[in-house]
């Protein structure tokens, strides 16, 4: 069906499509491949498969059905940059998947269990790396391979930890915390990064209750003493005597900690009270960490975009603490038909770009301005000068201005100011755009 193509470049196969490949395929301008639910005959198949195409960047292997039996599933990919793996049907004890993938960078596996191995041999590029649900299988083989990688999502147990594995390059940690004992994994991977500056703590389980002795770390950990700039816990129990321990153990040790962010389970008044003493009573050695910590209602846990009408009528408090979102994970910030003249949603711009940590793009659309209001144009460029002059958090943030009409109508605009003999010149620092 597809044993020869020169030009496709997006493949997705889905939904118990059979698979048989007896020999190496050649689709040289294949960029994606998607397989979800397929049902490969034999090992030869997915090996032959992905070895004819040389060019492939990102592949998904979704797993939920299979007849045949796949021993091994072997990726060899030399271009490679992402990687999707999500396998809970189980294997064999004598197979597994073998990655090698030198322009890798960013992996996901999610389930993959009761396999012999989960062999990566080669991923120097690696930028972030998600391992969630992996069990029955040697946790060593998979994360002493990701000494290369940025940032760390871990959902893991750890029984079977490599000891020795140094991450060097490591500046963000995200760690799920409902596993059993999965405070000395925590305690590891601190020993493990001397470079770390995020550290994030997860409990989507809160009533899941933790039993069991920590074993702090017989030398502050490198990271500790001169590098963790951010500590959040998301669902912290602050009656758990272990994560509290935990908790006092980083506030007592982060020298450099700038900010420490705790929320939990709703509370009344009594209960919010004993934890914020006891919080008062910890001897913090960095000085100047700002902590916050606060009860939560309704948390949106896996909500990844939102949405907001902002016609309706106070729509905006700003929040008595910087949000969790803002801090560690808001990426992209979209504002169409941006009321720039309207001083709410000038503080509410405001505020984002001071605060969104992580913001790599910001954009702001607005109506545009007919020929009878050209009066506004320098109100325009102040504003634009005033957004672009915030001190934003991010400084890899990159400030986009649009106009929100159709092409039709900004050609007629731009002829409107063309007649009128206006040049406008709204070059901004920063490498902020203004797109016309």
């Amino acid at each position: 069906m597809f044993s020869f193509s020169t030009t496709l470049e997006t493949l997705i196969l889905k939904y118990s499509v059979f698979v048989d490949v007896p020999s190496p395929v050649c689709m040289k301008s294949l960029r994606t491949l998607h397989l979800v639910s397929v049902d490969f005959k034999d090992s030869e198949s997915i090996r032959n498969l992905i070895s004819g195409c040389p060019n492939l960047e990102d592949l998904v292997i979704h797993q939920c059905y299979r007849e045949h039996v796949v021993v091994t599933f072997t990726i060899v990919a030399p271009f490679l940059k992402r990687l999707e793996i999500t396998d809970y049907l189980g294997g064999s004890e004598n197979g597994g998947y073998v990655i090698n993938a030198p322009s890798l960078k960013y992996l996901s596996l999610e389930g993959v269990c009761d396999y012999g191995c989960c062999l990566i041999e080669n991923v120097p590029m690696l930028v972030e790396a998600k391992i969630t649900e992996v069990s029955a299988i040697a946790n060593e083989n998979i994360l002493g391979s990701l000494k290369s990688a940025k940032r760390l999502f871990l959902d893991l147990s750890p029984l079977e930890f490599p000891t020795e594995v140094m991450y060097y390059q490591l500046v963000y940690l995200e760690m799920y915390t409902h596993k059993v004992e999965w405070w000395n994994l925590l305690t590891l991977m601190l020993d493990s990064s001397p470079k770390l500056q995020v550290l994030k703590l997860t409990d989507e389980y809160s009533s899941f209750r933790k039993h069991g002795l920590w074993n702090e770390p017989k030398n502050v950990p490198e990271c500790l003493v001169s590098q963790l700039k951010m500590f959040v816990w998301t669902r912290y129990e602050w009656e758990s005597e272990v994560e509290k321990e935990v908790a006092t153990y980083i506030l007592k040790n982060a020298r450099q900690l700038k900010n420490a962010s705790f929320s939990t389970k709703p509370m009344d008044s009594e209960e919010r009270r004993k934890m914020l003493k006891e919080f008062d009573g910890v001897v913090r050695a960095s000085s100047s960490c700002h902590l916050i910590a606060y009860p939560t209602g309704s948390i949106f846990y896996h909500l990844v975009s939102l949405e907001m009408n902002t016609r309706k009528e106070e729509w905006w408090n700003q929040p008595k603490y910087i949000p969790e979102c803002l801090l560690c994970d808001l990426k992209m910030f979209v504002w169409t038909r941006y009321g720039w003249e309207r001083e709410e949603e000038k503080e509410v711009a405001t505020y984002i770009l001071r605060n969104a940590r992580q913001l790599n793009k910001a954009t702001f659309s607005t109506n545009p301005i007919e020929s009878k209001e050209l009066h506004k144009l320098e109100k325009r460029r102040t504003m634009l000068n005033d957004l672009d002059a915030v001190d934003r958090a991010s400084k890899s943030c990159h400030l986009v201005f649009e106009f929100d009409s159709s092409d039709m109508y900004k050609a007629c605009y731009f002829s409107q100011l063309d007649l009128e003999g206006l040049t406008l010149d709204l070059d901004l620092e920063d490498g902020s755009t203004y797109i016309f």
